[in-house]
């Protein structure tokens, strides 16, 4: 009872830093040292700088993706009536050496 008294006064007089990590529980251990993990990767990120083309393009694209829409379609309709055609003339040329 006077250990768990004695560490208690421990952890509230004093900060967790100072302890040693035999005294302290695996898990606060662990957290301390993925704490210091992510403050190494928060200052690596911190270094990095995110590149934006000026001005936004997405309005741009926003307006030319109708247009494409609609100029795949005429050249899908264009398609299929070059072979639509295709096809009944050579239909047609069959039936006329057939008879």
């Amino acid at each position: 009872m006077l250990y768990a008294q004695e560490l208690q006064s421990r952890v509230c007089s004093v900060s967790l830093s100072a302890f040693d990590d035999c005294n302290l529980h695996p898990d606060i251990v662990a957290l301390r040292e993925r704490l210091k993990h992510l403050t190494v990767r928060q200052q690596k990120l911190e270094k990095c700088v995110a590149a934006r083309p000026e001005p936004p393009l997405f309005d741009s694209l926003a307006k030319v993706t109708p247009e494409l829409k609609t100029q795949s379609v005429h050249v899908c309709v264009h398609v299929y009536r070059l072979s639509v055609n295709k096809f009944l003339q050579h239909y047609a040329l069959r039936a006329m050496f057939s008879l």
